[in-house]
C-alpha cells in the first residue's frame, strides 16, 4: 500500500521541521565559535508566547482559587475568583531576564 498525498505532505512537513531544528542547532554552535566562546556550549534560546499583555485568557482560566498556584510570579490575586496578570512592565521584564540568565538562556525569539 503506497502513502496517500496527505501522507507525503505529513512526511514532508516532518522532514522540514527536523531540518529546521538541525539548522538552528548548527547555527547556534557555529555562533558560539564565532563569538569567541570557543564552542563551550551552544547558544540556547526560548520562544516567548505571553505577549507581555493583560490577557483575559490568564485572568479567566486561572481566576478560580484552585488554579492560583499556577499563576506567574507577577500576577496579583484580587479575590478568590479574580486575578490580574500584567507582565508588560520593566520590573517584571528585569526579573524575567534574571531568571532566564540564571537558567542559561541566551536570547528570546
Amino acid at each position: 500500500m503506497s502513502p496517500t498525498r496527505s501522507g507525503y505532505d505529513r512526511i514532508a512537513r516532518r522532514s522540514a521541521c527536523i531540518l529546521a531544528v538541525a539548522i538552528c542547532a548548527l547555527l547556534s554552535v557555529a555562533h558560539g565559535y564565532a563569538d569567541g566562546r570557543g564552542g563551550d556550549r551552544p547558544l540556547v534560546g526560548a520562544i516567548r508566547w505571553d505577549a507581555w499583555t493583560d490577557w483575559g485568557l490568564y485572568s479567566g482560566a486561572l481566576a478560580p482559587r484552585q488554579w492560583h498556584y499556577r499563576l506567574p510570579f507577577y500576577a496579583k490575586i484580587v479575590s478568590d475568583s479574580q486575578v490580574q496578570v500584567r507582565g508588560d512592565n520593566a520590573e517584571v521584564m528585569d526579573r524575567e531576564i534574571g531568571y532566564a540568565k540564571g537558567a542559561g538562556i541566551d536570547y528570546w525569539a
